[in-house]
């Protein structure tokens, strides 16, 4: 039995409506990773908005809803350092651990589930 690398960090999806979004960002803000800089968040609703794909983030920018990337932890760095297949937003994307949708949670319940590792 082969057993993949185990992450201690995520590359999270996050989509809700604007709304729920700040609340969500407003939770965010007072997570001690995130205020200290070692979490990357990048708006991507624009590149899924009018995209012919079908997928969860581009179901959620047609809706009218947000959709952002958080990459945290161990991937964070991989980032920061342009590690191979790190370096592009298709690389990064190709990484994604999870997908959170804002509406369904409470925002404190979803920062918990963007920072929660390798799961």
């Amino acid at each position: 039995m082969e057993v993949g690398n185990v992450s201690f960090g995520n590359v999270v999806a996050v989509s809700g409506k604007s709304r729920n979004m700040y609340r969500f960002t407003e939770a965010m803000s007072k997570n001690p990773e995130f205020k200290s800089g070692k979490v990357m968040q990048r708006n991507v609703t624009d590149e899924y908005k009018y995209a012919s794909r079908n997928g969860l983030m581009a179901q959620a920018a047609q809706r009218g809803e947000s959709v952002e990337i958080y990459v945290t932890g161990e991937d964070y760095e991989y980032v920061r350092e342009c590690r191979d297949g790190w370096d592009t937003l298709d690389g990064i994307l190709s990484q994604l651990t999870k997908f959170v949708n804002v509406d369904r949670l409470s925002p404190e319940a979803a920062v918990r589930a963007v920072m929660k590792p390798g799961q």
